[in-house]
């Protein structure tokens, strides 16, 4: 075969590929959420995999199993309870007016006479029906988020069960030397726990602190309100705090006046505050993410991948950030390779 008939078919062969590629590139977008997230919960649950395989003695498709279990009752389970119990408490507000009709009445008094009533309903009608059409979308869409969940255990599953062969592709088509390919392996899983489990710790601590705070001040509902603050803690800037104004002005409309201010003052120093406290150590124990990657991830992640934009967004400018980091480190390891052989060569040469 003559020289110009090898290069044709490379050209061919590349173009052919990068057709399908870009078929299947826009053919499988409903799997990128699957896809991403059994790639976040393989990185979580790999410690778990080697301890259950190598030190119990466990077969993999047993240790798998355990692991999509696990996950399922301490990430699904949770997340569908509280979409329901919202889902709920908004329907009840909205079934009944005249509470509504109290909050809004307490929210003129609480923040003053200047703002009108009707600018104040109008807000929460806004919201109200924002947080409707949400629900009803998620709704709607209960089947595509079904088929999510399956197909992400599905690849969990078998990157677990064959595990050498999942590493040893990414190892291989990783445009890295082997050196940078495991140092992005680490960053990978440090910027994973980070973003996952390190802001999982702060929200579970604010929502336990608010719980505490809700039972001290005879607030109804404390397990309700806790959840909300724990999902709501994944927001910057807004976190906490979009839970625990809402259930004291709650409570003010109710009549307990003292308790709903006790409530929020309680928000604003004890459970506010111990996101700067349990921050210091986390950054320390895992890594340090900028807000501002994570507010721009949000603002991203939310579009794209719904609800769990909130972890995705972040990973995945994190994930981009380091890219970049590791193509400078390799590009600087070639320069100064060149820059070596350059010189032994000079030095030969006199």
């Amino acid at each position: 075969m003559s020289i110009y008939t090898i290069k044709q078919s490379k050209i061919i062969a590349i173009s052919l590929i990068f057709l399908f590629g870009i078929f299947l590139f826009f053919s499988l977008n409903i799997l990128y959420t699957a896809i991403l997230g059994s790639v976040v919960l393989y990185v979580l649950f790999k410690p778990l995999f080697i301890y259950l395989t190598e030190k119990r003695n466990w077969n993999r498709v047993l240790a798998s199993a355990a692991i999509i279990i696990i996950s399922f009752v301490i990430i699904i389970i949770p997340f569908t309870s509280i979409t329901w119990m919202l889902i709920n408490k908004i329907l009840y507000f909205k079934d009944h007016p005249e509470s509504m009709d109290k909050i809004i009445a307490a929210v003129q008094k609480f923040i003053g006479e200047n703002i009108g009533q009707d600018t104040i309903k109008d807000t929460i009608n806004r919201v109200s029906t924002a947080a409707i059409d949400v629900l009803s979308s998620f709704i709607n869409t209960f089947l595509d988020i079904l088929l999510t969940v399956s197909m992400m255990y599905f690849f969990l599953y078998f990157m677990f069960t064959k595990i050498e062969a999942f590493e040893g592709t990414l190892v291989k088509y990783m445009p890295f030397r082997e050196k940078n390919s495991a140092h992005f392996a680490k960053e990978l899983r440090n910027m994973t726990y980070a973003n996952i489990i390190g802001q999982g710790i702060i929200a579970f601590a604010q929502a336990i602190l608010l719980g505490i705070g809700l039972i001290i001040f005879g607030v109804s509902d404390p397990l309700f309100w806790s959840l909300i603050c724990f999902f709501l803690s994944f927001l910057p800037v807004i976190g906490s705090a979009a839970a625990f104004i809402p259930a004291g002005l709650i409570e003010i409309a109710s009549g307990n006046t003292f308790n709903g201010i006790g409530v929020i003052i309680f928000g604003f120093v004890a459970v506010s505050n111990i996101d700067n406290l349990l921050r210091l150590w986390i950054n320390k124990w895992l890594g340090n993410i900028h807000p501002l990657i994570s507010i721009t991830g949000i603002v991203i992640g939310i579009p794209i991948f719904g609800i769990l934009g909130i972890v995705f967004g972040p990973l995945l400018i994190s994930t981009f950030i380091l890219l970049v980091k590791l193509y400078e480190a390799a590009f600087a390891d070639q320069t100064n390779e060149k820059e070596r052989v350059v010189k032994e060569d000079e030095i030969q040469a006199t």
